[in-house]
């Protein structure tokens, strides 16, 4: 299965929904830290990353659902969205750490 370019593009309200529930769930989590360490050092692979998400659809897609495994490979496939994915967790983990200081105090 292949698709074009135009389907392989997320339009900046969907991209940027899918980011912030990535970031918010690795900040919930507090995996801030593995997780900026993670992306940074596979950086150079997130194109095949995204290639291998198309090609896992078969069988990863009746588990997520094949809507999911094409958002998820049109955000990898661009690489400038490892970079807002990764000021997005900053911003989220800065966000539950000023949540959770409020709740102690």
């Amino acid at each position: 299965m292949s698709l074009s370019p135009l389907e392989m593009e997320l339009n900046p309200e969907e991209r940027d929904a899918l980011l912030d529930k990535v970031a918010t769930a690795v900040a919930r989590r507090g995996l801030e830290t593995p997780a900026t360490l993670f992306l940074e050092l596979h950086r150079p692979w997130t194109f095949f990353g995204s290639q291998g998400v198309f090609f896992l659809a078969p069988i990863l897609g009746p588990m997520v659902g094949m809507q999911v495994i094409h958002r998820l490979g049109a955000l990898l496939h661009d690489p400038e969205n490892l970079d807002r994915l990764l000021d997005r967790i900053e911003e989220k983990a800065h966000e539950e750490r000023k949540a959770r200081m409020g709740d102690e105090s």
